[in-house]
């Protein structure tokens, strides 16, 4: 009993945490369509525009990737059990994801690299390396996801054998 209560608590505060996120992300993306939609003075070109959807779909990605995070911490919060293929499919689409992002953010780096002008006419490109951590970081929770299915069928199969 004691394990669920904090089962429950944990839920209901990384619950919390990303509702702020995805808050924040919300935010970020009214902002940059605001721009987009030239609703507020800003000096537009052909990457301008470019960079700015880009940026809306990595937003995206984020926010759709936070709102399957909270509904699973919903769940969890409501339900006793975090065992149930629903978490685990949330996990897997959550896992999706992040590959997902990591790839368009390394793509969209290589399409719109970051220049710092220098002295003397001479331009720095910066490029975004691929990191691989939130790579590392879908491919850890698809394996919790296929620990949990694993877990929900051991479970199933005991039961059956009551």
């Amino acid at each position: 009993m004691q394990e669920t209560k904090k089962l429950k608590r944990a839920a209901l505060v990384l619950g919390g945490v990303t509702g702020v996120l995805l808050l924040i992300f919300l935010i970020q993306v009214i902002r940059i369509t605001w721009i987009l939609a030239g609703l507020e003075p800003y000096p537009f070109d052909e990457t301008t525009v470019s960079i700015g959807i880009s940026n809306v779909v990595y937003n995206f990605i984020v926010i759709a990737t936070l709102i399957i995070t909270l509904t699973m911490f919903i769940s969890i919060w409501r339900e006793e059990s975090p065992f149930r293929q629903g978490i685990v499919n949330r996990l897997r689409i959550i896992a999706f994801l992040l590959v997902v992002f990591e790839i368009y953010w390394f793509v969209s780096q290589r399409i719109h690299p970051i220049y710092i002008d220098m002295e003397e006419g001479y331009r720095m490109v910066i490029y975004t390396p691929l990191h691989g951590y939130v790579l590392v970081a879908g491919l850890v929770a698809y394996c919790v996801s296929l620990i949990l299915h694993h877990g929900i069928t051991l479970q199933t199969q005991v039961d059956e054998t009551l």
